[in-house]
């Protein structure tokens, strides 16, 4: 019965995130792979981190030559912009352009707020318990599908 119910739940879960993200795709007018690039570099900005064209690529799990194209579209939309490094000119991170208060923002920060807003009510002891059930979970997936694994280390861990 246990396992029963979190493989539904966990179901339930993967369906209504995928809702919410296709709402907001729906919401933005982006596509799917600009709305996880974007995810990607506002969690990065989070975290005062500043992310390479080649990064964003990894972990949207496209090539360098479709990380251009992503970030021409998100650069000209007025998402990103790109900021050459004064230490190596030939070095170009991307950076969120979007401003506080703004759709995207609202949008992507609201699914990310509900889920901190959970995780925030467990215990230490079950905030492990769930990470290192979701951790096993993942690892599972990733023995079916060898490219799971491929998409699922492009997520970074987060220790916090």
């Amino acid at each position: 019965m246990t396992r029963h119910r979190i493989a539904a739940s966990l179901s339930r879960f993967q369906l209504a995130e995928a809702a919410a993200l296709r709402r907001a795709r729906g919401a933005l007018g982006i596509r799917d792979t600009d709305l996880h690039a974007l995810r990607h570099l506002l969690d990065a900005e989070g975290r005062d981190e500043r992310i390479t064209a080649r990064q964003l690529a990894a972990t949207v799990g496209i090539s360098p030559a479709g990380a251009t194209f992503l970030i021409d579209r998100l650069e000209r939309d007025g998402y990103v912009r790109r900021e050459r490094q004064a230490h190596d000119r030939r070095a170009v991170r991307i950076v969120s352009t979007v401003p506080p208060g703004s759709e995207v923002r609202r949008v992507l920060g609201g699914i990310e707020t509900q889920i901190e807003q959970v995780a925030s009510r467990l215990s230490g002891a079950d905030v492990e318990v769930v990470a290192t059930f979701l951790d096993a979970a993942t690892t599972a997936m990733t023995e079916i599908d060898p490219e799971a694994a491929d998409d699922a280390r492009r997520v970074p861990r987060r220790a916090d």
